[in-house]
């Protein structure tokens, strides 16, 4: 399968964060390594051309979407391994991790310390800001920037994957900002 320069950025991206949601998910005693859950992920999604299916909707929820991908995926690993703990037990333990909200100050914190260590998407981040916090539409961030309404588009939906990415890797589920 050939990919374009976008569609392999984008599968980087998924795979960075299909990592970070299986090292959250994947506990020491599961014996369930979390690189071979995300590989696994990674495959199906490009089996299925996931890259068509978000850039052809506008409401689909990719973090939501690859969390619970990366969750099944892990499910599916315990139970060819035949673990011993009941997957209802584990399931009811995912459920709970995913479930723990974090407070706007902490969130906050988070976001600037990520502004802070990737100057380059800065931007990117502010735009998405704009939109979820200010409610500006795409056309008045647009003017903001002095740029199309299209880039701002581009600008969101690289900022949630970057945000949904280094919200992962610390272990909070990115569902609390993409809502």
């Amino acid at each position: 399968m050939k990919l374009s320069g976008l569609q392999k950025s984008f599968y980087l991206e998924v795979s960075e964060m299909s990592l970070a949601f299986a090292k959250g998910i994947c506990s020491s005693q599961s014996g369930v390594d979390p690189k071979d859950v995300a590989h696994d992920v990674l495959v199906n999604l490009l089996k299925i051309q996931l890259f068509e299916k978000v850039h052809n909707s506008e409401n689909f929820k990719l973090q939501a979407y690859l969390f619970k991908a990366v969750k099944n995926q892990f499910l599916l690993a315990l139970k060819e391994r035949k673990h011993p703990l009941p997957l209802s037990e584990v399931q009811i333990a995912i459920d709970q991790k995913t479930e723990e909200k974090i407070d706007s100050p902490d969130l906050e914190a988070l976001i600037q310390e990520y502004m802070d260590t990737h100057p380059d998407h800065s931007q990117k981040i502010e735009a998405f800001l704009k939109q979820h916090l200010e409610g500006k539409s795409g056309d008045e961030i647009a003017l903001d920037y002095g740029i199309s309404p299209n880039l701002v588009y581009q600008w969101i939906s690289r900022a949630k994957l970057h945000l949904g990415t280094f919200l992962a890797s610390k272990g909070i589920s990115p569902e609390n900002l993409m809502e």
